[in-house]
């Protein structure tokens, strides 16, 4: 189901989601009471949140299942095409399946989605940080797309050692997550969206900054403080 698919249909339950993305997004999960969202919702009290998420907690991981189900099923036949096609070892194809479908979020109509906001608020605390970057790690089904992709990156890059590639991954995420949620704030600070076509320079400029990144070669200094650090 699209975004614009679940604005049509505002049951009570998808209401609830919609209204507490938006303020997730803007103020913080920890900023948030349970009360200020059905408030915001329309509700007169918390007994509708109660019965259909039970939790606060439970809500939130209610909207992230929603949203990155799309965004992974868009990896998945992303990363279908390259393996199709052989491409799997090329690190900017694989780059691409990573970033785009978070991206391209940025092309939905701005009320459609505050799902950006929302993983660049949670990204930017210790337990949410932790639980996104899980999925480099970690076989899960709504994030199988990421998981794989990353899987293919750790074997295209071979000159980078496990060490630090891992962490160039890391920053990886992080860039993306906090760059886009910058161009996402543009955007509403303006009310407007931008031109696609400048979507698409911005989104090529970024994942060649990443593909240097990712794939530079090691320094002297960093091979003698890898030799200095045989426990690592």
């Amino acid at each position: 189901m699209k975004a614009t698919e679940l604005n049509k249909r505002p049951s009570t339950a998808t209401t609830l989601m919609l209204t507490a993305e938006k303020l997730f997004s803007l103020k913080g999960v920890d900023n948030v009471s349970t009360r200020e969202i059905a408030r915001e919702a329309g509700q007169k009290n918390n007994s509708a949140l109660q019965y259909h998420f039970g939790s606060k907690e439970n809500l939130l991981n209610a909207i992230l299942e929603f949203r990155s189900d799309e965004i992974n099923k868009t990896r998945l036949e992303m990363l279908s095409e390259l393996e199709a096609a052989g491409l799997t070892r090329k690190p900017r194809a694989l780059i691409e399946v990573i970033c785009l479908p978070f991206i391209n979020l940025l092309t939905l109509p701005l009320e459609d989605s505050y799902y950006i906001g929302l993983v660049h608020q949670m990204y930017n605390t210790a337990t949410g940080k932790i639980a996104i970057e899980g999925v480099i790690s970690e076989k899960q089904n709504q994030t199988m797309g990421m998981w794989k992709t990353s899987q293919y990156i750790l074997s295209a890059v071979e000159d980078v050692p496990p060490l630090l590639l891992l962490p160039r991954l890391s920053m990886m995420i992080h860039l993306t997550i906090n760059t886009v949620a910058g161009w996402d704030a543009e955007q509403r600070q303006t009310n407007k969206c931008f031109p696609k076509e400048e979507i698409f320079l911005r989104s090529s400029n970024l994942i060649d900054f990443m593909e240097a990144g990712l794939t530079a070669g090691i320094s002297r200094s960093t091979s003698t403080l890898i030799v200095d650090l045989p426990d690592l």
